[in-house]
């Protein structure tokens, strides 16, 4: 049997002994307080107490290791209760208040305390840990560990002195108000998303939160699922791939809703899409199914001109101008080749894409209702330049419209005759629209006939016949150069 004797400061003292009764296992412990100095009399007291209940002999003291440096210090400035807890206490209420905690004093002026932290309280005064930056200079980072080591130790006490004067009792104050008119509540890029959902759900599309991870073999088949963005542990064995679009999660979500018998819906979703090397926010939206019907009205399928509308009105919304967007028949491959497109501005940057999904997708999806999609880049949307207002320049004469009817050849894109009818004379041209596309009888095999009506708005003066002649030679003239068409 063994008997131990266990001090602060690692001493053992080991006892041979006979069993008297007791397992050859059996072992005592004595342990002095940790802030307290165990006298040689106490230990050879404890020593013989031992020997007089067991017997044996006692062995030489071996004292092994080094005592822990539990000591530590804390200041608290008094005015530092009001200052940072904000509630002022009495600097002996505060002191008598840290002392029935196990501190002690060891120096007090008027304005500060100095105390002895307890050894129990492992949670005051420790040294903090920083996790620096590895660019920090050496000098800066020492400084901002020092100020750092001497705050901390003084928010401890203030931290003691209110839990025990009760957190209630401290006085709610207001943060102070920067200015007379409050600043943005959220950040340029947020409030474009903001907007973006408002006008999509103005046009009757319901919001969707889906998660940003989907089956590898969905992603595939909207364009991407590279192992680089393939989890490791997913969540669920179908939920192991990084979504390449938003529209992956809605694809799943209008086949849910179409097997419920709810094929006729129409929904989006702002969130993020991942590529190998980038992230992007994608406001995207389906509609599936056919239009609602209506007494002379039959229903019919969503149209692809739908989605594009969805597209044009976010864009006009976040500041694009829609003469100044063309479109582009280079659509991705999950979308129609023949019937969808691309929104660019410019010859390069892509703001949208639109159009109806692949069959083969659909098929893949297990969907079997006709669906058409959109999705507006965000995060290439260049942000709008800010114009000061001006009234609006209101006419007092009457406005002039005249048809126009050009046929082009088929791979002529439509917009392309509106945008050389508003450079004629932009002078007068207050508005261009399409209001007839027609391929068939009196028009020749591989063109079609193109109807616009142009609306001509004089500031100055009202327009003579001669006058409107000449404008609207003019844009003829600027068609057929543009084109190759010719008036019908």
């Amino acid at each position: 049997m063994f008997v131990e004797c266990a001090l602060f400061d690692p001493v053992r003292i080991s006892l041979s002994a006979r069993r008297l009764g007791l397992s050859s296992d059996s072992s005592y412990r004595f342990e002095r307080g940790v802030d307290q100095a165990l006298p040689v009399a106490a230990l050879e007291a404890a020593t013989r107490m031992i020997i007089d209940l067991c017997g044996g002999e006692a062995s030489e003291v071996v004292s092994a290791g080094e005592p822990p440096h539990w000591q530590r210090t804390a200041s608290l400035r008094f005015e530092s209760l009001a200052t940072l807890g904000g509630l002022p206490v009495p600097a002996d209420e505060s002191v008598g208040l840290l002392e029935k905690l196990g501190f002690e004093v060891r120096d007090r002026t008027a304005e500060k305390v100095d105390v002895a932290v307890p050894a129990w309280r492992n949670d005051v005064a420790q040294t903090p840990v920083l996790a620096q930056g590895d660019m920090l200079p050496a000098d800066i980072a020492r400084e901002a560990a020092q100020g750092v080591a001497e705050i901390e130790a003084e928010r401890d006490l203030v931290e003691e002195v209110l839990r025990l004067k009760g957190l209630d009792a401290v006085p709610p104050v207001s943060l102070p108000r920067l200015g007379a008119v409050p600043g943005a509540a959220m950040e340029p890029r947020l409030a474009r998303h903001a907007l973006a959902r408002r006008v999509l759900a103005a046009r009757g599309l319901t919001e969707t939160v889906g998660f940003s991870f989907v089956s590898s073999d969905a992603a595939a088949r909207f364009g991407g699922a590279p192992e680089s963005l393939r989890l490791l542990n997913p969540i669920a064995s179908d939920l192991d791939q990084m979504r390449p679009t938003p529209l992956v999660s809605l694809a799943a979500a209008i086949r849910a809703n179409s097997a419920r018998g709810w094929s006729d819906i129409g929904l989006f979703e702002i969130g993020p899409a991942f590529a190998e090397q980038t992230q992007q926010s994608i406001a995207a939206g389906m509609r599936a199914g056919h239009t609602a019907r209506a007494p002379g009205v039959a229903a019919e399928p969503v149209s692809l001109w739908a989605a594009k509308a969805d597209a044009l009105e976010i864009l006009r919304q976040l500041g694009v101008n829609p003469d100044a967007v063309t479109t582009t028949a280079d659509a991705p491959s999950w979308y129609h080749p023949g019937r969808s497109g691309v929104l660019r501005q410019g010859p390069k940057l892509v703001l949208a894409r639109f159009g109806e999904l692949h069959p083969s997708v659909l098929r893949a999806e297990g969907i079997d209702v006709p669906v058409v999609a959109f999705e507006v880049l965000l995060d290439t949307v260049p942000e709008p330049k800010r114009r000061k207002k001006t009234p609006p320049q209101l006419s007092a004469f009457q406005p002039v419209r005249r048809d126009f009817a050009f046929v082009v050849s088929d791979d002529v894109a439509g917009e392309n005759v509106l945008r050389a009818v508003r450079g004629a004379e932009r002078q007068l041209v207050a508005g261009v629209s399409l209001f007839d596309v027609y391929a068939g009888p009196h028009v020749p095999e591989g063109h079609r006939s193109i109807g616009v009506e142009v609306t001509l708005q004089p500031d100055e003066r009202s327009l003579t016949d001669a006058e409107l002649e000449a404008v609207s030679d003019k844009i003829v003239a600027a068609v057929v150069k543009a084109t190759g068409a010719v008036l019908r």
